[in-house]
């Protein structure tokens, strides 16, 4: 019997050194990492993205154009930071499509991106997005990008996801439509598959969503009796994309593209 049980000593004792060495590092940066984000806590220091949770957000109807993530400075309505969180976001291209494309962060031509999350207002929302930019004439199909976000004061903290990028079949020779409909607003892509640019008069239900009227790219706006716009006009360039927000004014009304009504024109 005391054999036996020298054996099974010996046996466990060689599982743990197996199991220290093959997952050792792994299991101290998790409880460190749990560690300091139950300090964090504490400290009531809130600093979250949906997005931003390591899990790898894959798109795989990417239409070219920016991909939306936002930064919060709650997790509920009764777990809100108090006190200013500054932050830095960092975006890179991945693997071999690094080579003929770059990224850049909130519409400027840079990879790095600087920010404030105030706080003592409630809750708060970094709405921010990238854009993977081509730097030959090689057309994107698929990319990966990795988005990390660091606050930088008052404490330390680490967000970080890979996003996959895979562009959906296009009808060529169109313009295209897709629609995506968010928490507390939606956005609506544009993709001009021709090779001339477009000027495009885009209608919608004003009784049902209202457009983001300060976007810089409207050109002109058609509002209906009641001063609600419900039509605009913009231009988009030959292969791109542009997206609008909108703010739906009824929660359980669900859109589609099939909402929308284009008109298309060479010149506006």
């Amino acid at each position: 019997m005391k054999k036996n049980t020298k054996y099974l000593w010996i046996g466990f004792a060689l599982f743990l050194v197996v199991f220290l060495v093959t997952y050792g590092s792994t299991f101290a940066k998790y409880t460190t990492d749990s560690v300091w984000n139950y300090y964090l806590k504490s400290k009531g220091f809130y600093f979250d993205s949906p997005l931003l949770d390591g899990n790898s957000y894959q798109d795989q109807n990417w239409d070219g154009g920016s991909t939306y993530f936002q930064l919060h400075n709650y997790l509920n309505d009764s777990l809100i930071t108090d006190y200013d969180i500054s932050y830095e976001v960092h975006c890179k291209v991945l693997g071999d499509a690094s080579e003929i494309s770059k990224c850049m962060i909130a519409g400027e031509d840079k990879d790095v991106y600087q920010g404030v999350l105030s706080g003592g207002v409630g809750k708060q929302i970094s709405d921010l997005y990238f854009d993977v930019v081509p730097t030959g004439s090689e057309e994107l199909t698929g990319v990966s990008v990795e988005i990390e976000v660091q606050s930088t004061s008052p404490y330390h903290k680490t967000l970080k996801n890979t996003f996959v990028l895979n562009k959906g079949e296009q009808e060529l020779g169109a313009l295209n439509l897709a629609y995506e409909e968010k928490d507390a607003y939606s956005y609506l892509t544009v993709t001009n598959s021709y090779l001339e640019d477009k000027c495009v008069k885009l209608s919608f239900p004003a009784e049902d969503l209202r457009i983001d009227t300060e976007d810089k790219r409207i050109l002109h706006q058609e509002a209906n009796e009641e001063g609600y716009v419900q039509a605009v006009t913009f231009q988009v360039s030959k292969k791109d994309s542009v997206r609008f927000r909108f703010y739906p004014t009824n929660g359980n009304v669900h859109l589609t593209k099939n909402a929308f009504t284009i008109q298309e024109s060479k010149e506006c």
